[in-house]
Formats: C-alpha cells, sequence, structure tokens
C-alpha cells in the first residue's frame, strides 16, 4: 500500500478540484434550466430547440452527478484511510492488530470495504458511470414529449427505454458481483497473513503454563478454514478452561464446530488466533511435526472407526499405543489393560473374530495404555448398539475413575450428558455454555430408549 499520507492528500487535492468544477457547473445549469423553462413555457411548437436544450441540461446534470459521485466516493475513503492505526497502513500489524482489522472488515458489508483495495478503483468508477449515463439517458427517453398520434415513435422510445433498464439491471449485478468477489478474496488474504503470522509473532510468548489444576485453556480461539480466494469462520472467540481428571462431553448439532473445537484442543490441528494451552504447551505456534510429538507424549484418541490392524491380535494392537509412549515409566502393562476392559479371553483373536462392540474397547485400550494425560472419543458411540454403548462409556468411566485421566467426548446426543462432570454446549461457532453437573449418573441410570431415539432423528 502507498503511504497512507500521500494517498489522502492527493484525495483531498482531486475533491478540491471536484467542487469548483461543480460549482462551475451548477451555475451553467441553472443558466440553462432559465433558458429551458422559457422555451417550454413560451414556444412549446419550437420542438427542436426544447429538444436540444434538454440535451445539454442532461449532459450537464451527468457530468455533474458523475462528479458528485466521484467526491462522495473520496471522502469515503479517506474517513476509511485515516480509521486505519499507522502501522497497519505500513504491513508491519502483528497477530493481535490483524485479528482485529480483520474483525472491522467483517462488520462492513460488501460496498464499504471496497475503497481498501486500489486495484478495483477503476472497475467500479466505470461501473458507477455506466449505471449513471444510463439512467440519465432513460430519464430523458421517459420526459420526451412526443404527439399522442405519433404511436410509432412512441412505440420505440418505449423499447428503448426497456433495453435500457435492462442494461442498469446487469451492471448492478455486474458492481454486486465484483464488490463480492473483491470482498471475501481481500478477506481471505488478510486470514491467510494471519495464520502464517501467528506461527511467529506468538513464539515469542513464554506464558504456557496452565492455571492451577487446569489441562486445557482456550483464550479468545478462532479458526477459520481458508484457501487463497476464501474463508470461513469455524470457530468464534472460544474461551474454555477443563481441569485435570474432568469428564467432559461436547454437545452440539451437526455443523456447530465441535469437531473442529475437538481437533484443535486435541493437537489435531492448529488454532488460526488465540491461545490454546493443553497440558501446558501451546499448540498455536506448533507446526505438523510438533503437534505429532505432542500427541504422542499426551494425547490418546478414540475414533468412530476403529483403526485397527487386520493382520495383528488384540495384544499387538494395543502394544501400538504402549510404544508411542517415549516416557515407558508412564505407560499401562497391556495385560492389566485388557483385564480391565473384559478382553483378556481374547488376547490372541484378531480384528475380524471379534463384535463391533470389542473391536472399540480395543481400540480405546490401544489408546489408554500409554497413559496419556487427554483422553478424546469423537463420537465413540455413534456406530455401535444399545449394550455395546453401555459398555462402552461405562469403560470411560472406568478409566477416568481409575487411572485419572481426562475424558472429553463429543457427541450429539445430550443423554450421554448426563455422565458427564463437565457439559459444553456449543453452536455456530462458539460456546453456548459450560455446565457444571455436581450428580453425574452412572450408565445403568441413563435412559437409553431416548439415547437411540435422538440417534435416530439425527440420522
Amino acid at each position: 500500500m502507498k503511504n497512507k499520507t500521500e494517498v489522502i492528500q492527493k484525495l483531498n487535492t482531486k475533491n478540491q478540484m471536484h467542487e469548483n468544477a461543480i460549482k462551475t457547473l451548477t451555475e451553467l445549469i441553472n443558466s440553462t434550466q432559465e433558458q429551458f423553462n422559457d422555451i417550454s413555457v413560451k414556444n412549446k411548437e419550437t420542438y427542436k430547440e426544447y429538444v436540444k436544450s434538454k440535451k445539454v441540461l442532461h449532459k450537464l446534470n451527468k457530468k455533474t452527478n458523475c462528479l458528485k459521485g466521484k467526491l462522495c466516493k473520496n471522502k469515503f475513503l479517506i474517513e476509511q484511510l485515516q480509521s486505519i492505526p499507522e502501522s497497519e497502513s505500513r504491513s508491519k500489524l502483528n497477530s493481535d492488530e490483524l485479528y482485529q482489522y480483520i474483525k472491522k472488515i467483517e462488520q462492513l458489508n460488501e460496498k464499504e470495504i471496497y475503497p481498501f483495495k486500489f486495484s478495483y478503483v477503476w472497475k467500479v468508477n466505470y461501473l458507477y458511470w455506466k449505471i449513471l449515463h444510463f439512467s440519465n439517458k432513460r430519464v430523458y427517453l421517459q420526459n420526451v414529449k412526443l404527439p399522442l398520434s405519433d404511436s410509432s415513435n412512441q412505440s420505440k422510445i418505449k423499447k428503448q427505454i426497456d433495453k435500457i433498464s435492462k442494461k442498469i439491471e446487469e451492471s448492478n449485478n455486474f458492481l454486486n458481483s465484483l464488490f463480492s468477489l473483491f470482498y471475501t478474496s481481500y478477506h481471505a488474504k488478510l486470514v491467510n497473513k494471519l495464520d502464517a503470522m501467528k506461527k511467529v509473532s506468538s513464539s515469542n510468548s513464554n506464558n504456557n503454563q496452565t492455571a492451577n489444576n487446569n489441562v486445557i485453556e482456550l483464550k479468545n480461539v478462532v479458526k477459520y478454514y481458508h484457501t487463497k480466494s476464501l474463508a470461513t469462520k469455524v470457530l468464534d472467540n472460544v474461551n474454555l478452561t477443563i481441569k485435570k481428571g474432568e469428564f467432559v462431553v461436547i454437545l452440539g448439532p451437526s455443523g456447530s464446530g465441535k469437531t473442529t473445537l475437538l481437533n484443535i484442543i486435541s493437537g489435531m490441528d492448529n488454532a488460526t488466533y488465540g491461545e490454546t494451552i493443553v497440558a501446558g504447551e501451546n499448540l498455536i505456534n506448533y507446526n505438523q511435526n510438533q503437534l505429532t510429538s505432542f500427541r504422542r507424549k499426551n494425547i490418546g484418541y478414540v475414533f468412530q472407526q476403529y483403526g485397527l490392524l487386520p493382520n495383528l491380535n488384540v495384544k499387538e494392537n494395543v502394544e501400538i499405543g504402549k510404544n508411542l509412549q517415549t516416557d515407558e515409566s508412564k505407560s499401562i502393562d497391556v495385560e492389566q489393560v485388557l483385564r480391565s476392559i473384559g478382553l483378556y479371553q481374547q488376547i490372541k483373536k484378531y480384528p475380524n473374530e471379534l463384535s463391533g462392540g470389542q473391536q472399540q474397547r480395543v481400540s480405546i485400550a490401544r489408546s489408554v495404555v500409554k497413559n496419556p494425560n487427554i483422553l478424546f472419543g469423537d463420537e465413540p458411540t455413534g456406530a455401535i448398539d444399545q449394550e455395546t454403548s453401555k459398555q462402552i462409556m461405562d469403560l470411560f468411566l472406568t478409566i477416568n475413575q481409575k487411572y485419572k485421566t481426562t475424558i472429553v467426548i463429543v457427541t450429539h446426543n445430550p443423554v450421554l450428558a448426563e455422565l458427564a462432570s463437565l457439559v459444553i454446549n456449543v453452536g455456530d461457532g462458539t460456546v453456548k455454555s459450560v455446565v457444571k453437573n455436581e450428580h453425574p449418573k452412572t450408565v445403568n441410570d441413563l435412559n437409553w430408549s431416548m439415547t437411540f431415539d435422538s440417534k435416530k432423528t439425527a440420522e
């Protein structure tokens, strides 16, 4: 971007020229209008002179309106430029300033954002002029006075007016599409810059320790999914605290942002802005290798699909999880875990010899055996029957109570929330509520018929 002060000075100079030209044109219009009134009142029969004066007035008004439009647009542009911080105009914003700027952009409509980009000015000016030109021409044709008997010319004028109206509509549509195109591309450009910048600007922060007994702290977390030409906000200003040993259920309908939230706090993905402090590490700065290392050390993840290796037996599949723990002293004995979940008798069996519920329990054992700080479950009961769901949820509760593992489960089913000590409701990319459950129920206390009714409704 050019120096802001220089641009404002040039715009002020142009505005002064426009104002002088408008003043001169207004005087000409007034004098021409007087002559026109004389013709229209005293000499209506002199039709040619009447039309000539009408054309002169039309041209003068068109030029004046065009200048007024430019003047108004330049004044608005100056106001917008003056509202931009000096550091912003020099493209030296830090991540906090840039995100505040993006929020400001998101509050504007598509036409208000246009002045921030100079390369689009000539296209927009041309379209404004085109619309104004056709509008004035239409007004002129609508005011043409012809004898009632001259039906052929009246028909021609009507066709011309219809044709011009169509061109005005097309130009307006093109103008609106231009604004929309610029808005999305400019917004995406800023978000891409923010996403690239955060890894640099936030890496200097040393305040990565969670307070007190917290294992997860999210502060002003924002997440965009973006390409070069489009950015979509899926999480907006999320603040959240989860203590060690909690059993947490994240509730929300499809598209609410709950899975994105789970991916961020589990280290599967980066946030775009904010602080995501999990197990004492601020993940906002991490690249994919660092996230992989973080997950290996701290996280267990239970997917809806079991992901067992078909050529390995139960014990060997679970040992994969144990081998991910870099500190062997932290890992739990494989056979001990299999006994606690009731699968010790199947220790030599292969996945194709197990039921769906047994396979899910093996996948949970694989995550638990490395003794992670946090165990995440993404719809862990979404693809299994009622009896197996009871066993799986009971297993999660057992792990939470026996190993003091923090459990975080994402589901759309509100009945499962009755098992949790903390319930987080997510909707439209924000945390709607955080409810502390002082008296969690047991698996046998739940109304499982309601659970499966809600599952059918979601389907």
